[in-house]
């Protein structure tokens, strides 16, 4: 778990010592966009992928089509994956299946998986972590 700054994790090692490619993850909830996105900046994430079966807020900033406008203005890739990689109605088999191509892609780029619940330990992004970590052996770090 990153805390801080970029370069530091919790347990005193870097984001440059860990050996494996890394997907990062980050929840949205309590963030402006703009702050969001300077996350997203400061941690130099290229891809930033939605996860949510249901791309839109009470916060219109976070709806899909007007959060793809501000993340893409910032020089970072957005992607929508909630179909298949979703908290609901998508089982764990299936989330082995969709991760497929971004566990593949995670040496070349900088992704960052998005949901709106900011502790990853109350979201399925945890679960997806674990899959990405266990299965196709990446570390994963939370922003």
């Amino acid at each position: 778990m990153v805390q801080g700054s970029f370069f530091d994790l919790d347990d005193g090692k870097t984001v440059s010592d860990l050996k494996a490619p890394i997907v990062f993850n980050i929840g949205y909830y309590g963030k402006t966009v703009g702050e969001l996105i300077a996350k997203l900046e400061h941690n130099k994430i290229e891809i930033l992928v939605d996860l949510r079966s249901k791309p839109w807020s009470r916060d219109h900033s976070y709806n899909k089509k007007e959060l793809q406008r501000e993340i893409e203005a910032n020089g970072i890739k957005y992607m929508w994956r909630g179909k298949t990689l979703g908290g609901m109605g998508v089982g764990r088999q299936a989330w082995k299946e969709a991760l497929i191509p971004l566990a593949e892609h995670a040496g070349k780029q900088r992704i960052c998986i998005m949901c709106m619940e900011s502790s990853v330990n109350q979201c399925h992004r945890k679960e997806l972590c674990k899959i990405l970590r266990e299965d196709h052996s990446l570390q994963t770090v939370d922003l």
